[in-house]
């Protein structure tokens, strides 16, 4: 869980089902990304580093200059 500070709000702009994507170890695994606008976290963000949303540490996937893209591909994503 994520005890860190929390450096902005973004906004969730976009929430997508993947059937497809690649798992850290390679495998191909149905996911949910998030597309979140922000911009103060993303100025040191980089892809594969881990981006809290509400506690859940997710993966950045894609990033440009307000929007980053997060996933939590594990087996579960009820609670996003």
């Amino acid at each position: 869980m994520f005890s860190g500070i929390v450096e902005e709000i973004g906004t969730v702009s976009d929430v997508v089902l993947n059937k497809r994507m690649i798992n850290w170890d390679g495998a191909i695994v149905e996911g949910v990304e998030l597309s979140i606008l922000a911009k103060t976290v993303i100025s040191d963000a980089y892809i594969g580093c881990s981006i809290s949303v509400n506690g859940v540490c997710l993966t950045a996937t894609s990033i440009d200059e307000t929007l980053s893209q997060v996933s939590n591909n594990s087996q579960s994503h009820e609670s996003l």
